[in-house]
């Protein structure tokens, strides 16, 4: 269970906690925080694939928000493949006009991101 100060958002549901953040890729191609707290951000071994791994334990992710605006002017489109607490693995693709394909991270490039986690097992 996280143990911080949470500033007051109301929710029906119990212990909810929101995280966001954003990550802009430097000129290596790595994503590094710009914006947020509480969680580190870095690319995986997959084209187009960026983890989030929190800083703290959370019971269970109940949404997230991700954005992706990508330096070159190819629409960009953002999916989770996997939320096994505490990371959180984006894939970011791009059309170029072939179809979808997974995104190269490349300078400029910027992430950014809203997570609703439940710190309880309280309903």
């Amino acid at each position: 269970m996280a143990n911080r100060v949470f500033s007051d958002v109301q929710a029906l549901n119990k212990q909810v906690k929101v995280i966001s953040g954003t990550a802009k890729v430097d000129a290596s191609g790595d994503p590094q925080i710009s914006a947020g707290r509480g969680f580190a951000v870095a690319k995986t071994a997959s084209a187009g694939e960026v983890k989030i791994t929190l800083d703290d334990a959370y019971v269970a992710l109940l949404s997230a928000n991700v954005n992706a605006n990508v330096a070159t002017d190819d629409p960009a489109s953002t999916q989770i493949i996997s939320s096994a607490l505490p990371d959180i693995l984006i894939r970011i693709n791009s059309d170029a006009g072939s179809g979808l394909l997974a995104h190269v991270l490349a300078e400029n490039d910027e992430i950014q991101f809203t997570l609703a986690l439940r710190n309880s097992s309280a309903k």
